[in-house]
């Protein structure tokens, strides 16, 4: 049983603190570890469960000082909180502070059995969660660079021969080694898998098109988001025709600052295909592109997200407020069979000086007729 003071304790004053970290050491990671660690206590003799909450709670606080060695940060920390004098003698808040110490899973074996039992909770040894909490902790990168570092990490740590080696209270599961040595030397594998945790995690719907054809020459990566609205009718579907070069793209545009993707994707709608009064939005899916920009010397990340917009008026097809260079071109909304769009937007492929944004929706018009 812990003491409710020493509970109040930590819930009010130390679990707080780890709101302020990266996403993958935020207060669901904590509660996850203090969790593990005491059930993991309660199967063991001669273990204060006590002890080992609050060495589970104080493990990762070194965060707020410094990441390469928040462990020892750690330690500090619980050896100059004079509130855990209240309730534990100096040789008790020594073995805590190491506890606290030894936790992470690479280095030297812990000291004490509070030590194991942390580290032992910290080894999150779930397969998605531990991709999870590899994109998050670097949530900025894109898809492509995320996986690259993603799958760096699981050969370092997680494969057969990483540096996360057997647990001490607790059996490595032989089924999820074998997941993580798949993940971390097959290819396709990994990019099977992290394409379907990734797009729910980041983007709350399937990756249904990507490909990377960025070169090493530049650093400066220029993301873009855009949402795009699939209107189908039997066999047409409604797209933007642009009569000067003859390709059809989906009607759809870039995210303002500050406005939701079905705001976005209403107005641009509108704007490009005259559609109003929409009832109806479910989601495709979403594509993802990264390629050297055109328009200056970085790298282009688009990702657009692909909605299927249903129950609309059909009787307000006037284009409105188009770009200038959507007005050069001629966009005009056009209903035509799915197939032919696709067949007339494949010979436009041929063509080396295509606008870029065909190779990516002839793809997407091909995935839909797959459908």
């Amino acid at each position: 049983m812990i003491r409710k003071e020493i509970v109040n304790y930590i819930e009010t004053k130390i679990i707080p603190i780890y709101d302020n970290f990266d996403a993958a050491h935020q207060r669901d990671h904590v509660n996850s570890v203090i969790k593990s660690s005491v059930e993991l206590a309660k199967t063991l003799t001669d273990i204060d469960v006590e002890m080992v909450y609050v060495s589970a709670a104080y493990h990762d606080l070194g965060l707020s000082i410094d990441r390469k060695t928040h462990h020892l940060e750690s330690e500090k920390i619980v050896r100059s909180d004079s509130n855990l004098k209240k309730w534990f003698d100096t040789s008790q808040i020594d073995i805590i502070a190491k506890a606290a110490r030894d936790h992470r899973a690479s280095g030297t074996t812990p000291e004490s059995d509070y030590g194991k039992i942390v580290s032992d909770a910290d080894r999150d040894y779930n397969f998605e969660k531990v991709i999870i909490r590899c994109v998050n902790f670097r949530k900025e990168l894109d898809f492509f660079s995320s996986l690259k570092e993603v799958r760096t990490h699981i050969r370092e740590k997680y494969r057969s021969d990483g540096y996360l080696k057997e647990f001490y209270f607790r059996e490595k599961p032989q089924e999820v080694q074998d997941k993580f040595d798949r993940f971390a030397d097959d290819y396709d594998f990994a990019l099977s898998e992290f394409k379907r945790i990734y797009g729910q995690l980041v983007f709350g719907m399937d990756i249904i098109l990507m490909f990377d054809h960025s070169s090493d020459k530049y650093d400066l990566v220029v993301k873009r988001k855009a949402v795009r609205g699939v209107c189908i009718k039997g066999d047409q579907i409604l797209m933007a025709h642009l009569e000067n070069s003859g390709e059809y793209k989906f009607p759809g545009g870039g995210v303002n600052p500050g406005e939701g993707d079905i705001e976005a994707l209403k107005r641009e709608m509108l704007e490009e295909a005259g559609v109003t009064k929409i009832k109806e939005i479910t989601n495709l899916g979403v594509a993802l592109q990264k390629q050297d920009s055109i328009f200056n010397e970085g790298i282009f990340y688009q990702i657009s997200k692909y909605y299927m917009v249903s129950d609309f008026d059909e009787n307000a097809f006037a284009i409105e407020n188009l770009d200038d260079y959507e007005v050069d071109l001629g966009v005009k909304p056009k209903w035509v069979r799915i197939t032919d769009a696709l067949k007339h937007n494949q010979e436009i492929m041929k063509d080396e000086n295509r606008n870029p944004w065909v190779d990516r929706d002839t793809l997407i018009l091909k995935y839909i007729s797959e459908m």
